[in-house]
């Protein structure tokens, strides 16, 4: 699955109803971050491409409604959620201007792809040279 939160339960209605107008299959879920919306990483590129489109129009959004929110500085935060192979999860915290500088210059799924290696990397490491693998 691959997964788009949002600390906005607004934003997280709005990126869902989007998805239901695109016919795009998605699952919700509350998170200790925020709100979670997970489309299925096996369809069509097309549709995830459509997908991590509009969820990069919708997240624009979120700075916006902390700054409408008077946010303190603590309430601005991101995570990046990995999924380790034993079945836990992690939360990498990071600054939104970071994630948000990411995100202008890679979509959602190659950030998602990213996270996945690295975590490959620490769950499995391969100790062989690189140009032996």
């Amino acid at each position: 699955m691959l997964e788009y939160i949002f600390f906005h339960r607004v934003l997280a209605d709005e990126f869902a109803d989007q998805l239901r107008k695109l016919s795009i299959p998605f699952e919700e879920k509350a998170d200790d971050m925020g709100f979670i919306v997970a489309i299925p990483d096996a369809l069509d590129n097309k549709l995830i491409d459509q997908a991590s489109s509009l969820y990069e129009l919708v997240f624009a959004k979120t700075e916006d409604l902390l700054a409408e929110e008077e946010a303190a500085p603590e309430k601005s935060i991101a995570a990046i959620t990995l999924h380790l192979h034993d079945g836990r999860t992690a939360q990498v915290l990071v600054k939104p201007e970071l994630l948000n500088r990411m995100l202008s210059v890679i979509s959602p799924q190659e950030l998602n792809e990213f996270v996945e290696a690295i975590t490959d990397a620490i769950d499995s490491p391969d100790t062989r040279p690189i140009c032996q693998r």
